[in-house]
């Protein structure tokens, strides 16, 4: 046994969610996959804070969003919408709009 300490688990996940955003920055792509591969690890990332498996930070970054729950929110319900403006049909861009309005953050009035 070495006398180093284990990483925690939540700091291995968000290692995880750095090296997933690290390589769809590589890719430089502005089309369809480009923008469900973003929307997809926003999506994981939030899920994560949900079931409280990774703490918020913004000590962090995913594609320039910070680790809070509602900067993640809007990086996500922006990335939905340009899925549906990549759609090639129309019930496919309408469940995009649906997913963006679903994952929006709560405002109240």
């Amino acid at each position: 046994m070495s006398g180093e300490a284990e990483p925690e688990p939540s700091a291995l996940l968000i290692e995880s969610l750095l090296k997933t955003a690290e390589k769809i920055e590589s890719e430089v792509l502005d089309d369809f996959t480009d923008w469900k591969k973003k929307s997809d690890l926003f999506l994981l990332a939030i899920k994560q804070l949900e079931t409280r498996q990774i703490e918020n930070t913004e000590s962090a970054n995913l594609l320039g969003v910070p680790i809070i729950e509602p900067k993640l929110r809007d990086a996500a319900e922006a990335a939905l919408r340009n899925c549906a403006h990549f759609a090639e049909s129309f019930e496919e861009r309408v469940k995009f709009v649906d997913e963006a309005n679903k994952i929006r953050n709560v405002t109240w009035f």
